[in-house]
């Protein structure tokens, strides 16, 4: 339980020593450190438990706890000497208290209505307990933002499927940066696209009806010249198509590239339960990698979206590590709050909007990609 705890960032700190001297002194075969192991003694004295879960709340000050008590909550001789003495403890200090054991559905359902939450894996337990403290995180500091939300404007989207080109221009409407691009029905349209532009470029095949272009094989990276727009185009439309034969084929997005910055993920969800979620973390290649993700409630201010990107793990990436040039981290954590305002505003008919990458570079942000998924979609997704 304590490698469970460490792994999802519960720290078990050790009781202090003049409590552990005093827990030795009642009862010298334990283990007074933390976990508290009050041995088989207890079974010949249950009052062992009761101080010890005294100790651990009046001395030790933790805000969690957790009994490990295996087959002694089932025991016909033992078990209703163990609940008294728990339930006893429990109400009295008035802590999140979860018990682990094995035993009957009636012994279950008797621990919980008595309030302690009730588990057989210890390693569910630890999770259990980690959502309850990052919930309890999470309100403390809902009223600590004193900065104010964004203001967007209110918007009619587009019926049907959206498109990334769509996508795109409709976060634009939101604040929030995305390149110069242009749409090409053509492979020869593409070439004078990207000569506008200006080389190197990026093509993206624009369809509502894929939402991973890559997997579909519609997308091309870093093209340097004319010819090499004009080869990826054919090659595109005529891939797409054998892969993805259902699909409604827009045309072509062509996009200039860009090499610099850190690119992160910016998400909304609607949650059927609790309603919009914002979520942000390190994207591009590092997001299946790492999984470096910060989750809140919408809307979110600028100045929660920065506490957000603080606590990521990756956080240090943000001052230049390895010589890469700071980024504008006030940019990014503006465009997570813009983000959270629009996933409000779209409660009712958008299930989530994606963004990924969103770049990152020293004077900017970009997004050089967008996703929508509207209710209907998300229910078939």
């Amino acid at each position: 339980m304590a490698d469970a705890a460490e792994e999802v960032g519960l720290p078990v700190p050790p009781m202090p020593i003049e409590a552990q001297k005093k827990l030795i002194a009642r009862n010298p075969l334990c283990a007074p450190r933390n976990p508290i192991d009050v041995t088989g003694s207890a079974l010949n004295d249950f009052s062992l438990v009761g101080e010890s879960l005294a100790a651990m709340c009046e001395e030790g000050h933790y805000d969690l706890l957790v009994a490990f008590f295996t087959s002694w909550v089932g025991s016909p001789a033992h078990g209703d000497k163990l609940f008294d003495a728990l339930d006893t403890g429990m109400k009295t200090h008035k802590k999140p208290f979860a018990v682990i054991g094995q035993s009957s559905e009636s012994i279950k359902e008797k621990y919980e209505s008595a309030g302690m939450m009730f588990f057989e894996d210890p390693s569910r337990a630890i999770a259990a307990l980690s959502a309850l403290a990052k919930f309890n995180t999470a309100f403390q500091t809902v009223n600590e933002d004193q900065s104010v939300l964004p203001s967007i404007p209110t918007t009619e989207w587009p019926a049907g499927k959206i498109s990334e080109a769509q996508a795109k221009r409709l976060i634009q409407q939101a604040g929030i940066p995305v390149l110069k691009e242009k749409v090409a029905s053509t492979a020869e349209e593409a070439v004078l696209c990207a000569k506008e532009l200006g080389f190197p470029v990026a093509i993206k095949i624009v369809s509502a009806d894929i939402a991973h272009k890559s997997e579909a094989g519609g997308v091309a990276l870093d093209l340097l010249n004319e010819q090499s727009v004009r080869t990826a185009a054919h090659s595109m439309f005529k891939t797409v198509a054998e892969r993805e034969p259902t699909a409604n084929i827009e045309g072509l997005l062509v996009s200039p590239m860009i090499k610099e910055g850190v690119d992160f993920i910016v998400g909304t969800q609607q949650d059927p339960t609790i309603g919009p979620i914002i979520m942000v973390g390190l994207g591009g290649i590092y997001t299946e990698v790492l999984k470096d993700l910060s989750l809140s409630l919408a809307p979110v201010t600028p100045n929660k979206a920065l506490s957000m990107l603080t606590s990521l793990r990756g956080a240090g990436i943000f001052q230049g590590a390895r010589g890469q040039a700071v980024i504008n981290i006030q940019a990014v954590a503006e465009v997570v709050s813009r983000l959270s305002v629009l996933a409000v505003q779209k409660t009712e008919t958008v299930a989530s909007i994606e963004i990924n990458p969103l770049r990152a570079m020293a004077d900017k942000v970009v997004a050089l990609d967008a996703l929508v998924l509207r209710m209907d979609e998300a229910r078939h997704y």
